[in-house]
């Protein structure tokens, strides 16, 4: 579960032990500085930052412990937060990556980027993403309702209207 030391980032740690807890799975917890390699004279000020991201991890690894059953684990990495991410879930063979989105939208997002959607693009392992309570949320999906009459029920139910069979003609995957 990749941290970064401010508050939304812990927003998905109860979702994350939820599910380590249900599954008896470890806790992998990973900080990464987003810089790769410090610049010429700068060594100081990286070690320091590895050294506060250690301290963090500490912190939060004694928080969950007690409430994690198989164990947590932390690391801290550099380079790009998602590349990272998706390395490291490759590495401990993550069964799943769960991760906090930051909250922002417009101007702030473009600018910072989207960590979450690089890595819903550079992952085939199954993301679990969580919003913070205190998230913007976008309106302006447009709209859509249900068909009057048309009930969505999985196979077998009494009075299934669909069925979950495979499409007669293959879907084409948009380039």
């Amino acid at each position: 579960m990749p941290l970064d030391g401010r508050r939304a980032s812990e927003t998905a740690l109860p979702a994350a032990l939820e599910r380590a807890r249900a599954s008896g799975a470890s806790l992998y917890l990973l900080y990464v500085l987003s810089s790769a390699a410090p610049p010429a004279g700068a060594a100081p000020r990286h070690r320091a930052a590895v050294q506060r991201a250690e301290r963090y991890l500490a912190a939060m690894r004694q928080r969950v412990a007690t409430e994690a059953r198989s164990g947590v684990s932390s690391a801290v990495w550099s380079g790009s937060p998602a590349a990272a991410i998706v390395k490291a879930a490759d590495l401990i063979d993550a069964d799943l990556i769960v991760i906090a989105r930051s909250g922002r939208t417009g101007a702030p997002r473009a600018l910072v980027g989207s960590v979450v959607e690089r890595l819903l693009r550079g992952t085939t392992r199954p993301v679990l993403v969580i919003a913070p309570a205190d998230a913007t949320v976008d309106t302006s999906l447009g709209e859509a309702t249900p068909l009057p009459d048309r009930a969505v029920m999985g196979p077998g139910q009494p009075g299934a209207r669909h069925s979950w069979r495979q499409p007669a003609a293959p879907i084409r995957r948009r380039r």
